[in-house]
This record gives C-alpha cells, structure tokens and sequence, in this order.
C-alpha cells in the first residue's frame, strides 16, 4: 500500500478523454507529469480519477484495496491509489489505465462486454439477464481459449471481495492492432472493483455486523450474473463459484489460487489504509470489519470447493 496520500490537483486533463464515457460515477482522466513519478507512477501516461460521495464514500478504498488484494494472489488488476485533488478537496481512487503506455508498439481498444453480447441478441441498453455461461461463450467465439479459467478466478475474486456490480460494462476485451496489420484478442484487467467489502455499511453500525448478523451479511450477497439466461436472475456468489468449478473442473486449481493469502496479509493491508491522512478516514473499526468479512467469505467459498 502507498505511503502517502497522491496529490493531482495539477495534473492536466487527458485530452482524448477528458471526461470518461462509460459508468454512472464521477471520473476524469488525467495525465501524471512529466516528472519522476511518486509512488511509481508512469510520467506522461493516463489515470483514472473516480470520486464517490456520501454514503457511497469507501467505494474509493475499496477499489485500493482491491488492487491490494488482488496482486497478491496473482490477478491482473489495474494499480489504484488514494488520491486527493486538493484544489477541490475531492478524494479519489487514482486508478492507472492499462493501456496506451509511453512507447507501446500495439494500439490498444477497449471493448465492453456490453458492446459484444448483441452477437446472442442482447439489448446492450440492458444488462440483465447477465450469465456466465453467455460470457463464456462470447470469450470462447472472440478467441479466449481459457475463458473458463479466467471467469473462474473473477467470479471467486467478486465473491470473496463482494463486488455485485460485474455488469457487461465493468468487463471487457483488449483489442491489439499491430504496425503490421496483425491483431489479437485478450481479456482486460478487472477493473472497477468498488461496489464491495461492504461499503455502504455506515460506520455507526460497523460493530453490529458480527456473528449472525456477518453471517446472514454473506449469505444475502449475490452476483450481477447469473448461471444461465434462462435462470432469469442472479444468483448467490458461492454457488455461482460452484457451478462453474462443476461444470469447468480444469478451472478449480486456479479459482482456488485466489484464495491463498494470509489474514497477516490481509490485515497489512487494511491496516496500512488507516495510516492515510485524509478527511474521510479508513478507521481502524472499518479495518477490523472488513477483515472479518473477507474472511467469513473465504471461508464459505472454501467449503464450496471442498475444504482447506
């Protein structure tokens, strides 16, 4: 986790995307300085700006902390830091775009779910019914020999981080064009990771969330997609896991994977988030809840699979 608070309120707006298109919440892109950049971060190259307000406010440490999480257990999710624009006091998640790097040889497009579903009759101004089943086969049609695998391991990550927002425009295609004329298809980093860890659990009711509570907490949560279109509906994070390791058994080793890190590093993690000085704090009490929800989700998403 970052050291420090970044500050951008005098990075310059991106000119091709000042404003970024798709998704209900506010967002600019920005340009990082020509300058050595702090905490790593690419001179010259884009980010996203995400603010959230009110009630919806840690949406922005969890998008952190799912970078966080995430790299440790080996998925490519983009790089996210707390940020602030202190210009505005705005505070943000900073999040690094993942492609269009300084000196990248290949062009580069982004291509929602939502932009390809219409090959099986979706409504792209609809995103339900949303199922994996359908989104396999898009990535299988486009190319993606292990898509399986690769939907094995986001939908373990959604469940185990509680993230009931993977609607066809918060997944999506990497679309490579070469100087040659050659081209290639690959999954894009998965992105847009703040509708979870319970974020909208206000810090006045943080302490009631235990035991029974915590548990029926989890059982309520379900994803944005379903199994099948003909379910019609969504359905509840572990079994959705547990569908598509019964249907994909070669997927089950890698959906597991994403289950191995420790509470130490996890509470690291969190805990380095309350080190942040910032008006909207990530409080210690947030830390200790959260750390017991992700790991009351691990826990069930283990006895989904079959143990330890």
């Amino acid at each position: 986790m970052q050291a420090e608070v970044i500050r951008i309120g005098q990075w310059n707006r991106d000119e091709e995307f000042a404003v970024h298109p798709v998704g209900s919440k506010p967002k600019r892109m920005l340009t990082c300085p020509l300058q050595p950049g702090q905490e790593g971060l690419i001179p010259g190259h884009s980010y996203l700006f995400k603010t959230a307000a009110d009630w919806r406010i840690h949406q922005i440490w969890s998008e952190a902390i799912a970078y966080q999480l995430g790299t440790l257990v080996g998925l490519n999710v983009p790089r996210c830091f707390i940020a602030e624009d202190e210009t505005t006091g705005e505070l943000g998640a900073l999040i690094e775009f993942f492609f269009g790097y300084p000196g990248e040889q290949v062009t580069w497009r982004l291509a929602h779910g939502s932009d390809l579903l219409n090959l099986f009759g979706k409504d792209r101004t609809s995103d339900r019914p949303h199922s994996a089943r359908t989104n396999i086969r898009l990535c299988r049609m486009l190319g993606v020999t292990d898509a399986p695998t690769w939907w094995g391991e986001v939908f373990t990550f959604d469940a185990l981080i509680g993230n009931t927002d993977r609607h066809p425009e918060n997944w999506g295609f990497l679309l490579a064009t070469t100087p040659e004329g050659g081209g290639s298809v690959e999954m894009a980093p998965v992105y847009d990771n703040g509708t979870s860890f319970g974020y909208e659990i206000q810090q006045q009711r943080l302490g009631n969330m235990r035991d029974v509570a915590l548990h029926r907490y989890v059982e309520r949560g379900t994803h944005h997609c379903g199994w099948d279109d003909a379910d019609g509906g969504s359905i509840q994070f572990a079994a959705l896991c547990g569908r598509l390791a019964q249907s994909h058994p070669e997927a089950l080793q890698a959906m597991r994977r994403v289950l191995e890190f420790t509470d130490e590093q996890l509470e690291a993690v969190l805990n380095q988030c309350t080190t942040l000085q910032v008006e909207s704090m990530f409080t210690p009490e947030r830390a200790e809840f959260v750390a017991r929800l992700v790991k009351a989700r691990k826990a069930c998403l283990l006895a989904e699979f079959g143990g330890d």
